[in-house]
């Protein structure tokens, strides 16, 4: 007879459970392969993130003139780079991607009447345990400087080059 019209009294038992069990086993071996395959990954770029980065560090500096004022609109270099302008409270401030333990030359320029220069050598300090971020903060002191008409021109001239 058909399994679904069973006889009475004869007991058939059916094979649901162990089909189930069967096909089961592989999902969960498979799935349990997955999730540590990516938990492996997780894990290596989390070790691998902290040395290969270089963390962000805020920088913040302060240009001030021989009287101790503010001194607004001054270019800001950093490493022969230049990275913007001081606002007109004379600071500026912006996170760099540098690694810890590096120097930092910062040269603050201001053209006009009276033309002020100032520098300064920043080290990027180490970062302790527990610490949040790192951040750099000083104040540059600007000296009064005479741009002779020689060094404008000149500095003119590799600006612009002349077109024949």
């Amino acid at each position: 007879m058909h399994e679904l019209f069973p006889q009475p009294g004869v007991y058939r038992p059916t094979s649901f459970g162990r089909q189930g069990a069967r096909t089961r086993r592989p999902l969960v071996l498979g799935l349990l392969f997955l999730c540590t395959f990516i938990a492996g990954f997780a894990l290596l770029g989390i070790l691998r993130r902290a040395h290969v980065q270089a963390p962000f560090v805020l920088v913040e500096l302060k240009a001030l003139d021989e009287s101790g004022h503010p001194v607004a609109a001054a270019k800001v270099s950093i490493n022969d780079e230049a990275l913007g302008v001081t606002d007109s409270f004379g600071e500026w401030r912006r996170y760099l991607k540098v690694a810890a333990g590096e120097k930092l030359e910062v040269e603050l320029l201001k053209q006009g009447q009276p033309s002020l220069k100032g520098s300064r050598t920043l080290r990027v300090p180490q970062k302790k345990r527990g610490q949040q971020g790192l951040d750099i903060q000083a104040n540059i002191a600007l000296q009064t400087f005479a741009l002779g008409p020689k060094l404008s021109q000149n500095k003119k001239a590799k600006k612009m080059p002349e077109k024949l």
